[in-house]
């Protein structure tokens, strides 16, 4: 692996992207979840439907456009303090609703 850390979008995603631009709709973005991957180190694909092993989902913080890439978003997420005990392998962004 070349990268440490990368963003892999899903097809789900890239369906719900498409559409959004077909149709010229925003996406609401409002919720982050993060996953351990079980404990163990494991490569995400495409085709995935959920995180591996999710262990906590909440509200974004903030979810910005990058200063010096427009094609790229800052999500930032704060995880409350009483919660842990574990890695964060893999993330998700999600709409309000399955359908958005």
């Amino acid at each position: 692996m070349d990268n440490e850390f990368y963003t892999l979008l899903t097809n789900r995603g890239m369906a719900k992207i498409a559409s959004a631009l077909a149709d010229k709709k925003q996406l609401h973005l409002q919720k982050m979840a993060v996953g351990d991957g079980g404990g163990q180190y494991y490569e995400p694909t495409a085709s995935q439907t959920k995180l591996r092993h999710e262990v906590w989902r909440g509200d974004l913080n903030t979810l910005t456009v990058a200063p010096n890439n427009p094609s790229w978003l800052i999500a930032e997420l704060v995880l409350p303090e009483n919660i842990g005990g574990w890695y964060i392998r893999c993330l998700l962004y999600t709409s309000p609703s399955p359908r958005d």
